[in-house]
């Protein structure tokens, strides 16, 4: 009866009639907090008018104080929400979970000394409360406190040995000290609790791929788009990866697919126009920095790279002009069936030739001077002769070399 009641008055607000639905629910403090933590699971600000109708009939009733307080907060209302919680905590001094999370709202606004005053409060009353220990952890490790921080995700660890959350934050405490042993036992511990944890999945791959076991790498980076195919940062990830391996096609699918998701993202922009640059296309390459820097007008790895693109290309400007238009309409010369270009080859006949003159003609003059049958005198005007046409065979090697780097 009471379930049909509570649906009855769920409908009624869901339709934006209110009004009604308070007069449905009359003064029944149990069943207004019922519907009011009904819409607090849906993030539902329709909530709300319940929790107020049950304070202005029990305004010491200090749990329906704290669960106004999680609506406004989960809403984006945190100057509401901190007072709620604060009237809740002086109306039960032992409301440990209301200490907790006003000890989140605190840290998640800055003020981190009265947060972590406020975890301490909650430990206090309570020191079995999980998550209060791994909020305390995030914010000594974010202050740079990661001793403290270390103990505080341990303790919550022990507390609750189910707690995927608590495996994953010690993983990244761990991975950012360089334990990247212990790192990897705490993500896969963390997976194996709950295998759709995609950012354990992304950092592990990281972790991973900054270890050189790349292909176990891109397995984390693709189940973890799988389990959150809008996560850029898992997909620029991948994109890196596969640039490094030398898979240019596959990291350009990847940059293109986390700039649908998040265009504004300077650093991919940036990565995909270096991997266009390494591949030749400079010109696309151009586009994409522009578009880093337009996001961010001081990002100075693009500006580099953008710089050293127009160098090469002043650098290559004067050939261009001369002979690269008319290479690109004729395309590359031909090779024969093993590959050889055959009119570089061709070209170095004469000069094989003619070397070998040189060197047949010296080989004899040498042994007809030992024989006496010319002069020194014949010899040397031999020689120099020789010499001359040597001369003209480097300038002549010279000539086809550079034709060849055509």
């Amino acid at each position: 009866m009471i379930e049909n009641k509570k649906s009855k008055i769920i409908a009624l607000a869901e339709e934006e009639e209110i009004n009604n639905a308070l007069e449905e629910a009359g003064d029944d403090l149990n069943l207004l907090n019922s519907v009011g933590i009904h819409f607090v699971k849906q993030k539902n600000l329709v909530g709300q008018s319940f929790f107020k109708r049950a304070i202005e009939l029990d305004p010491k009733d200090a749990v329906t104080h704290y669960n106004l307080g999680i609506l406004l907060a989960d809403t984006g209302r945190t100057a509401e929400a901190e007072v709620e919680y604060r009237e809740a905590t002086e109306l039960y001094l032992k409301l440990a979970p209301a200490h907790g999370n006003l000890g989140n709202l605190l840290k998640d606004t800055g003020r981190t000394e009265e947060a972590e005053a406020e975890y301490g409060k909650a430990i206090e009353l309570y020191l079995k409360l999980v998550a209060v220990h791994n909020n305390l952890g995030i914010l000594l490790s974010d202050t740079g406190r990661t001793e403290e921080a270390e103990m505080e995700y341990r303790k919550a660890t022990e507390l609750d040995q189910k707690d995927a959350s608590a495996h994953y934050n010690l993983g990244i405490l761990l991975a950012d000290t360089g334990r990247t042993a212990e790192a990897e036992v705490e993500y896969r511990k963390a997976i194996e609790l709950n295998p759709k944890h995609a950012p354990a999945h992304n950092n592990l791959g990281i972790l991973l791929s900054d270890t050189g076991r790349t292909e176990e790498a891109e397995m984390e980076y693709r189940k973890a788009i799988e389990l959150g195919p809008k996560a850029t940062v898992i997909q620029y990830n991948l994109g890196l990866l596969l640039s490094n391996t030398k898979r240019p096609e596959e990291a350009e699918a990847e940059f293109r697919k986390a700039l649908k998701t998040d265009p504004s993202n300077e650093k991919v922009y940036y990565n995909l126009g270096k991997l266009l640059f390494e591949q030749g296309y400079s010109e696309h390459a151009r586009k994409e920095l522009q578009k880093a820097i337009e996001i961010e007008p001081a990002y100075v790895p693009a500006q580099k790279l953008l710089r050293d693109i127009e160098i090469t290309e002043k650098k290559s400007l004067p050939r261009r002009i001369s002979d690269v238009l008319a290479e690109e309409a004729e395309g590359p010369p031909k090779k024969g069936k093993f590959g050889v270009n055959w009119s570089y080859t061709i070209l170095h006949v004469p000069f094989c030739i003619a070397l070998a003159f040189v060197i047949v003609e010296l080989f004899i003059s040498h042994q007809l001077l030992y024989s006496g049958k010319i002069g020194p005198e014949s010899f040397e005007r031999l020689v120099f002769r020789l010499l001359a046409i040597l001369a003209l065979l480097v300038i002549y090697h010279d000539a086809i070399s550079r034709f060849k780097s055509k």
